[in-house]
């Protein structure tokens, strides 16, 4: 993947996304500061000569060019913008009239020597995600992605060996339905995973901060994702919620293995206490 490099002061990374079939990786990525055509690597300006855009100097924009197997332009390809608060759409056959670029105005400010932006940018469907757009110390910068769609399967992430400890984030309802059964379900589930040896974040149990200490649910979203991305497994409990829906579309955005039920996570396989004890064989000396 061609990459520009002053990306990484913004710290925007690419990841492999929910894999499928057709996918679409990205394999070009740079960005322009204030509108600046100027400093884009050499390769950027290839894209721009054989795929012409007259947007291309937008501001504070996250673009995407996708192509198929032969190289050319795929109208009609929808991205998807997402962040904390919402998300928007827009295809590859609605930018300014131009098939082939699709763009959307990016907003956040955001510090990057204390977080990456917080903007995912992909296709819709299977694709590579690429995390952490914004605008860093307020400065108008655009991110240009070119993706390439591949036919050929892609294994999906395989979830971590039955032996490691999991840090497990467990979602579901909360302000839905009767408030106690919710919890109630959150702890018993929690209870459950410890059991198999794993450890776990439970959301739910903010509900008792947020009585003694009230905060908005923008608030407790940006905490929960903040904890989320520190877990390397996500279970979805049972029931209608958008807070846990968006939650899920984030961990799998970030790679992080889904599970819908207890019994689908592995256990922690307990080590074999007397080998540790126990170097030579028993018939040695």
């Amino acid at each position: 993947m061609l990459f520009d490099e002053r990306l990484n002061t913004m710290k925007v990374t690419v990841k492999l996304g929910t894999v499928g079939v057709p996918y679409f990786r990205a394999e070009a990525i740079w960005l322009t500061v204030n509108g600046n055509c100027d400093d884009v690597p050499a390769w950027a300006k290839g894209y721009w000569e054989k795929y012409p855009t007259t947007t291309k100097g937008g501001a504070q924009h996250a673009f995407a060019l996708v192509l198929d197997e032969g190289a050319l332009p795929i109208a009609g390809v929808k991205m998807r913008l997402l962040w904390p608060d919402g998300q928007d759409d827009r295809d590859t056959s609605q930018a300014q009239g131009e098939v082939g670029w699709a763009n959307i105005p990016v907003w956040a400010n955001f510090d990057p020597k204390v977080t990456p932006g917080p903007y995912k940018w992909f296709p819709v469907g299977f694709g590579d995600v690429v995390n952490g757009l914004g605008l860093p110390y307020n400065h108008h910068v655009s991110v240009f992605t070119v993706f390439r769609r591949s036919v050929t399967p892609i294994p999906p992430p395989q979830p971590p060996p039955a032996t490691e400890q999991l840090r497990v984030y467990i979602a579901g309802p909360m302000s839905l339905g009767d408030h106690a059964a919710n919890t109630q379900a959150f702890i018993f589930a929690a209870d459950a995973v410890m059991a198999m040896g794993h450890t776990v974040f439970v959301p739910a149990l903010t509900n008792l901060w947020n009585i003694i200490s009230w905060h908005p649910r923008e608030f407790w979203l940006d905490y929960d994702l903040q904890w989320l991305a520190q877990c390397n497994a996500f279970l979805r409990l049972p029931g209608e919620s958008a807070g846990a829906d968006q939650e899920e579309v984030y961990a799998r955005a970030q790679g992080i293995p889904v599970y819908r039920s207890i019994e689908e996570i592995p256990e922690v396989e307990a080590p074999d206490v007397l080998s540790l004890f126990m170097p030579f064989t028993l018939g040695g000396t």
